[in-house]
């Protein structure tokens, strides 16, 4: 009897194919605000085109009595802290590699403004330990005056500037927020206290306590909204059937 031999059969082992996988667009795209109303796509492009592909560009402005009609939950949200004067606009990279290089012009100036430049992803979160609340800020102030005021006065690594702002108005509400590069910059800040701006004496301190009482608001108002409304034509339709009968009142 013969016997057969033995043959191993090698497994072929088929690698998968790599696949280009993207980040979802709002983990790839920047908010910018603070932007010259005279600005194009291609000049917001420019700016932001050495830190990677750049895979689209939008821009935008508030038209007057825009607040009428129904904008995007983050629109909104941004158009409280914008310079009524200004624009702003969103760069989608196809990489969310260059999200922190395009972050990290927040603060340079294009067209003459001096630009905010937030990850769409981001809570948008300032640091109390190098952040100072600006009080008593004149209802006309922009971003620009303020940042001039500091780099005059020798304060110049700051990382954003917030002026709060009347969302139907768009004027300042007189008060605002400037984040510094580090803790240290924060205390030299703190000594400019009734630096004059358009003619009124700021009101500069830290702004830990402050942060904190605006976010509990906000949390606060966030949850109301977030909770279950029983409003609209069915909860009217179901009211009114629980209304008793013509001559049982």
């Amino acid at each position: 009897m013969v016997k057969k031999s033995h043959v191993e059969k090698k497994k072929v082992v088929v690698e998968p194919k790599e696949e280009n996988i993207q980040a979802p667009a709002n983990e790839r795209t920047v908010f910018v605000g603070n932007l010259p109303s005279s600005t194009s796509k291609q000049e917001l492009k420019r700016h932001f085109v050495d830190c990677g592909s750049i895979e689209s560009v939008r821009v935008r402005s508030f038209k007057k009595h825009e607040h009428k009609r129904r904008t995007n939950s983050r629109d909104a949200t941004y158009k409280s802290e914008l310079n009524p004067g200004s624009i702003f606009g969103y760069v989608q990279f196809e990489s969310n590699d260059s999200i922190e290089s395009a972050v990290g012009k927040s603060g340079s100036t294009l067209g003459g403004n001096i630009i905010r430049v937030d990850s769409c992803t981001s809570t948008g979160t300032l640091d109390p330990s190098r952040t100072a609340f600006l009080g008593n800020v004149p209802r006309t102030a922009t971003e620009n005056a303020v940042y001039t005021l500091f780099q005059e006065e020798g304060i110049g690594k700051i990382s954003t500037i917030r002026l709060v702002r009347d969302s139907y108005s768009g004027e300042c509400r007189g008060f605002g927020f400037i984040m510094f590069e580090d803790s240290q910059t924060l205390k030299s800040a703190l000594k400019l206290t009734e630096a004059i701006l358009e003619g009124r004496p700021l009101r500069i301190f830290p702004a830990s306590d402050r942060l904190g009482t605006l976010s509990s608001k906000r949390k606060s108002r966030d949850h109301s909204q977030d909770s279950p409304s029983w409003t609209g034509k069915r909860s009217k339709k179901t009211e009114f059937a629980k209304k008793p009968p013509r001559g049982i009142r």
